[in-house]
């Protein structure tokens, strides 16, 4: 899905968003990507034409286990978007720590003050 994306920021439509979302999954279930689709679409429930920001980076060199993704640049890029949904798409490089395999690994981040608690 991500094939005719460069490594640049998009304005996407979210349903986009939703269906990048639903394609992710997690080894360990400390991600789900339904669940964040869910939360997205309740977005395009109160405004169907909403569109967010997509960043696209490939091979990052991103260690397993280390807490931390987004690189700093990368950050503050998704940090000056406050008034929509960012996703952040990264593949990794797969050599630290995941066998090898080259990943996609999300990051989401919410607009404004939107918090979202999934138990």
């Amino acid at each position: 899905m991500l094939e005719p994306f460069g490594d640049e920021v998009y304005t996407v439509n979210l349903k986009l968003i939703v269906c990048l979302l639903e394609e992710t999954g997690s080894e360990n279930d400390d991600w789900n990507g339904y669940t964040f689709a869910g939360f997205v679409k309740s977005f395009i429930a109160e405004n169907p034409l909403a569109q967010g920001k997509l960043i696209v980076r490939r091979g990052r060199d991103i260690a397993k286990g280390t807490g931390t993704l987004l690189s700093p640049n990368d950050r503050k890029l998704g940090d000056a978007i406050s008034d929509q949904i960012v996703l952040t798409m990264y593949k990794i490089t797969g050599t630290k720590g995941w066998n090898g395999l080259q990943l996609w690994i999300p990051n989401i981040k919410l607009p404004g003050d939107a918090i979202y608690y999934s138990v």
